[in-house]
């Protein structure tokens, strides 16, 4: 339980410093004027990925994943497109996923914002912009994923705040389709 409790605690506190404030801050303004985003995880991380880009989707802001690897990855790839904004999760390891990515968004003129704890990695050189998200205690312990999640909500509801009226309309669109999906007779709920 201490472990959890105090990963969490941790992250709060190294995202409240100054140098993690000032780069949210960047990478929200980044992610504001954006066509789409496109989130970068592999294993755990995609799941947050997919999560993450229904949150952008919701608020109003296309977004789509790249958590695949091999060939997948690169179907997912062909998305990526001038104008958008790549967020990527990534630790210390420069595995060839990763280092692809970096490299077509490099070639799009995409802007990276990496989330990592590990801000001296190859990864982080190639990022715009590079938030310091801690993954829990000494490495020999599980990592938390939670605490990236914290990262990522943080973010969307900073873009959300940018532009309010786009996020009203988006959020009462979805709920009106919830409720004609409702009335059709489909499944509630899903």
């Amino acid at each position: 339980i201490d472990f959890v409790l105090e990963g969490h605690q941790r992250v709060c506190e190294v995202l409240s410093r100054a140098d993690n404030r000032a780069a949210v801050a960047q990478a929200v303004a980044l992610l504001s004027d954006a066509r789409q985003v496109g989130i970068f995880g592999i294993g755990a991380s995609g799941i947050l990925a997919e999560y993450t880009a229904r949150l952008f989707s919701r608020i109003g802001l296309p977004a789509y994943v790249m958590n695949r690897t091999g060939f997948s990855l690169a179907e997912q790839l062909i998305g990526l497109q001038r104008g958008d904004v790549l967020i990527m999760m990534g630790q210390k390891s420069p595995h060839r996923e990763g280092m692809t990515t970096l490299r077509e968004a490099k070639r799009l003129g995409i802007p990276t914002i990496l989330l990592t704890q590990a801000v001296d990695s190859r990864f982080s050189q190639e990022a715009q912009v590079v938030i310091d998200v801690p993954r829990g205690g000494d490495s020999s312990r599980m990592p938390l994923h939670g605490t990236v999640l914290v990262c990522l909500e943080m973010i969307v509801l900073s873009v959300a705040s940018t532009t309010p009226q786009k996020t009203v309309k988006s959020l009462k669109r979805i709920n009106d389709l919830h409720r004609a999906i409702g009335k059709s007779g489909g499944k509630r709920g899903s």
